[in-house]
């Protein structure tokens, strides 16, 4: 695929992989819409950011687990540029630990942002891309979401659950509409760090690594329900 003038929506995108999918897309000549709940003040960095380097850009606030936010954002994005080519599927949530300690509060977010807010930008978004007749939704999973791992039990089931979804969906779309999965290993993210403090983290894959190997997937020729393990 020519990535050149193709219009992106990166969910989760103010920092970690989703800064990383901005930054690198830019630089490819793509159109931004960029969304995160984050405070608003660190989408309107990467806004003025991409402005200054002549990229178009739109950045929104926005939580991926509620409807009406999901549907400001691809709303905005078409009021803007008139289309949707790409869609990363990136926002996500992991609480590593046991099951028996884990809380209802928890599940709860863990599930909502990996899956809930997956299923809703993707129901709201294929529609478009139906029309256009063609598109590529790109679910960030994990490799947790293939390899059953002590500990994360809930994060491995919200990553099992992306995997069925998309290979699901992929027996839905029709045209040149395509989806897959990206299973990263761990990865030098603030959420990272956060459940695994003290680690070696330049030992792991950085945020850059990840993406420069998805792009280039893309630009190769991504197949539709493939699950493409990109870790080290």
């Amino acid at each position: 695929m020519d990535l050149k003038d193709k219009v992106v929506l990166i969910t989760g995108a103010s920092r970690g992989i989703g800064e990383a999918f901005a930054q690198i897309f830019a630089e490819e000549g793509c159109h931004l819409v960029l969304c995160a709940r984050d405070p608003t003040f660190r989408l309107k960095a990467q806004e003025l950011h991409f402005r200054k380097k002549g990229v178009k850009c739109v950045t929104l606030r926005a939580d991926v687990t509620k409807k009406d936010d999901v549907h400001h954002v691809v709303e905005t994005a078409i009021k803007t540029f008139g289309r949707i080519d790409i869609l990363i599927n990136n926002a996500g949530y992991a609480t590593y630990k046991p099951l028996i300690e884990m809380s209802d509060g928890e599940y709860k977010e863990t599930m909502d942002v990996n899956v809930k807010g997956m299923f809703l930008f993707s129901r709201e978004v294929l529609p478009i891309m139906e029309k256009q007749g063609r598109g590529l939704m790109v679910m960030m999973s994990s490799i947790s979401g293939k390899r059953p791992m002590a500990g994360l039990t809930v994060y491995c089931g919200s990553k099992f659950a992306v995997e069925g979804f998309t290979q699901s969906l992929a027996q839905e779309v029709t045209g040149n509409v395509k989806v897959c999965t990206i299973c990263p290993g761990p990865v030098n993210t603030d959420m990272y760090r956060d459940n695994s403090p003290g680690e070696d983290y330049s030992a792991i894959d950085q945020p850059k690594d990840i993406v420069e190997r998805v792009v280039k997937l893309i630009k190769k020729d991504i197949q539709n329900g493939a699950s493409y393990n990109v870790g080290k």
